[in-house]
């Protein structure tokens, strides 16, 4: 049962009562989501939407039904037609929970405008390009790539994402969120066999319902969520046309943008056409003196892609902390080679786009980027072996990363520990 504990003027707070039966998979029972605007006003039935989109994957997975005083009825209903989809991708959960409302209403708000689900990463930046005539306002969610405890870098994300804003003349919302600290990912793992439930299955429900009431206060009819990958990605995938394109409350509607473009794609089509927009780009979650630290993986795939689109190395300073230089490159291929890099299935399928636009010959200054990408196409992704000591020292060395006093080390080296093991559990364990 989902009680609403508490609320004031931008919070609010649920108590999520469960049975024994599955308490393993909780690590706590309040979710809490705060938003920079004041909704008193919003009705329980759209304020109840983030609460059970947070936990709906649990309780279809585990069969444990969903009680709640009010919800919307055009969003009880999309989420039938969503769990068909993870009836069919996922057969071991239990699929048998229902929801049950006391009281089931029917919502008409009659916006018109458009919000953009926004992190300014290479899909978000693309899907604002592509939406830009429309003036969508933006909603950067935190608690769920960066921790909420972290307000060095979210005071830094802060600034970005206001100093982006302001430049294209929209309007931005903030929302943090404890969702990502309600569950014990490793209990979900055991027993269902999903390594990265958040990923796989959770993000995409979870982001949509926490934008619920703001489509209320700022009279929005579309909310637009950026595609991860195309349909060549065979996996399940937690943000995906056939989930985010049912989700619904009320009268409003979710576009999942840009299924037809692959991440090189957008790079090619769109940030290299927009370049204004690379000293806004955010890719990465270990920074804390930067907003990208050149260093991780997903910097690092970011950095090599926008290098085979022709991008020049002192643009791309204006994003990452990092000398493009023989150096840099010999530290990606180190990476690879040693077995530094954690590389699921979605990792993969984008190391493998990034090849698969390398062309023959490569023409440049640079000797030691066309040697590197000589190398990079023929390096076999299919054979490579993450190395669980090599990761784990890396990922740590990453989050203490330079520029740091020895104090400052000190400090941040328990948490640090615990954050790459709560990321990375399964793969140290297993």
């Amino acid at each position: 049962m989902i009680k609403l504990h508490e609320k004031n003027m931008t919070r609010i707070k649920f108590v999520i009562n469960y049975p024994k039966t599955v308490k393993k998979y909780f690590l706590s029972n309040f979710l809490e989501i705060e938003y920079d605007k004041n909704i008193t006003k919003i009705p329980n039935s759209i304020l109840f939407v983030p609460a059970v989109s947070s936990i709906i994957t649990v309780a279809w997975a585990t069969g444990v039904n969903i009680f709640v005083e009010e919800l919307d009825e055009t969003f009880l209903n999309s989420l039938k037609k969503v769990k068909t989809i993870f009836q069919r991708w996922y057969p071991q959960f239990s699929h048998s929970s229902d929801i049950y409302a006391k009281t089931v209403t029917h919502n008409k708000f009659g916006g018109d405008r458009y919000l953009l689900l926004f992190t300014g990463g290479i899909d978000s930046l693309t899907s604002f390009i592509r939406y830009r005539n429309r003036r969508p306002e933006l909603v950067r969610v935190w608690g769920t790539d960066i921790p909420i405890y972290e307000d060095y870098l979210l005071r830094k994300d802060k600034e970005r994402i206001i100093s982006f804003a302001t430049r294209e003349g929209v309007d931005v919302n903030f929302i943090k969120t404890n969702v990502q600290l309600l569950f014990n990912y490793y209990s979900l793992y055991k027993d269902f066999k999903i390594s990265d439930w958040w990923g796989s299955v959770s993000h995409g429900l979870t982001l949509l319902g926490l934008t619920a009431p703001l489509t209320v206060l700022k009279k929005i009819k579309t909310v637009i969520i950026a595609s991860t990958h195309t349909k060549d990605f065979k996996e399940p995938w937690g943000s995906h046309p056939l989930i985010d394109s049912n989700i619904r409350w009320a009268d409003v509607r979710v576009v999942h943008d840009g299924y037809e473009l692959s991440r090189h794609e957008k790079i090619r089509y769109y940030i290299v056409r927009h370049q204004q927009y690379l000293p806004y780009l955010k890719v990465c979650n270990y920074s804390r003196r930067n907003y990208n630290c050149g260093y991780c993986e997903k910097c690092l795939r970011t950095i090599i892609a926008l290098l085979l689109e022709g991008i020049d190395p002192k643009y791309i300073r204006s994003a990452f902390d990092v000398k493009i230089n023989e150096d840099f490159f010999n530290y990606v291929k180190n990476c690879f080679l040693k077995g530094k890099i954690h590389m699921g299935k979605d990792e993969t399928f984008m190391w493998t786009d990034i090849q698969k636009h390398i062309p023959e010959s490569i023409q440049t200054d640079m000797q030691a980027l066309e040697e590197f990408f000589v190398w990079l196409k023929g390096f076999n992704l299919s054979e490579y072996k993450m190395r669980k000591m090599e990761n784990f020292l890396w990922e740590l060395s990453l989050i203490l990363f330079k520029k740091e006093s020895f104090r400052e080390i000190i400090r941040r080296l328990p948490r640090a520990v615990i954050q790459i093991l709560k990321k990375r559990l399964l793969y140290y364990i297993l």
